[in-house]
């Protein structure tokens, strides 16, 4: 069975794999990675992006970011990741919301319009070419999938995600996969 869409393989485990999440943005403690596109846009943005940030987190941009990265699994090849300022991103404020989203949605825009799709995608990931777990980051997080009875899966939690990056067409296709994939489990 192919486990392709759009050039992207699928690991299965999405389709089997337990998780909950109790989310206050922990996930979001150690920095988060963008795409040197999505940096730009976010260094366009800086000004406007201050305006939603709160006490616990630096307006001076230049704190911002790390020093850019070739990758291979971003877009362009480049990531650039987010510096940890306080414990966390420094894009989280201290009720754990992300400040990107929230001036996306107070601009009345999509919530994700420029929020970086890591962000979006966890716990998800696209590792080595593979739309994957994080299981790197979700063992190191103390509420995500911790000490709470699992009965979703993170390809039922994360439907929106995943139509987010696939679109509706490729999310179909990923639904008629895992149904597939299930039935020649059993």
């Amino acid at each position: 069975m192919d486990l392709t869409i759009n050039g992207l393989r699928i690991d299965p485990a999405i389709f089997t794999f337990k998780f909950t999440c109790m989310c206050n943005g922990e996930c979001c403690n150690y920095g988060v990675y963008t795409d040197k596109k999505e940096y730009e846009i976010l260094w366009e943005l800086r000004d406007e992006i201050k305006q939603f940030m709160d006490d616990s987190q630096p307006t001076d941009s230049s704190a911002w970011f790390e020093p850019e990265e070739a990758d291979d699994d971003f877009p362009s090849g480049i990531a650039v990741g987010t510096e940890v300022f306080n414990g966390k991103c420094v894009f989280l404020d201290k009720e754990g919301l992300c400040s990107i989203q929230k001036m996306s949605m107070t601009k009345g825009e999509y919530k994700w319009k420029y929020k970086p799709l890591y962000c979006i995608l966890f716990p998800l990931t696209i590792y080595d070419g593979a739309l994957t777990i994080d299981y790197e980051h979700t063992d190191r997080l103390h509420h995500c999938n911790k000490n709470v009875p699992h009965t979703t899966t993170i390809f039922e939690y994360c439907n929106e995600e995943l139509k987010h990056l696939l679109g509706a067409e490729g999310f179909e296709t990923l639904e008629k996969m895992r149904n597939q994939y299930l039935a020649d489990k059993e």
